[in-house]
């Protein structure tokens, strides 16, 4: 945001996730503590000062719009994942080994996203 205001370059916000609202809802701060507070203002700084948002979850869309009143600033999905066609056309490809094999998971393993899900 400073780089764009120093340059005059508009730039465009990768949203990946809803801090500080995610580290609430995990219990990692409280909604009425000052971190939080300040977390919010930095946020609305940041997203007030973009051209348009890049969004991974197409209900971000609906966060922007109700709390900052973001209808008129474009947003295009650019969603993280496989896609539910995906899953449906590996189902039918018989290409697994009934031998042991190995996964490679190279995302974020966090709090939110619950290792239990990844071992299961």
């Amino acid at each position: 945001m400073f780089y764009s205001k120093i340059n005059s370059k508009a730039y465009w916000l990768d949203l990946r996730d809803l801090w500080p609202d995610s580290v609430v809802a995990l219990g990692q701060i409280k909604k009425k503590s000052v971190l939080f507070k300040l977390a919010k203002f930095a946020e609305r700084l940041i997203y007030d000062h973009s051209r348009g948002f890049i969004l991974a979850v197409p209900d971000f869309k609906n966060y922007l719009d109700k709390n900052y009143n973001y209808s008129i600033k474009p947003k295009l999905d650019l969603i993280n994942g496989v896609s539910k066609n995906f899953i449906k056309e590996s189902e039918l490809t018989d290409s697994v080994s009934k031998k042991r094999f190995t996964v490679l998971f190279s995302g974020n393993i966090g709090l939110a996203q619950k290792l239990e899900t990844v071992i299961d």
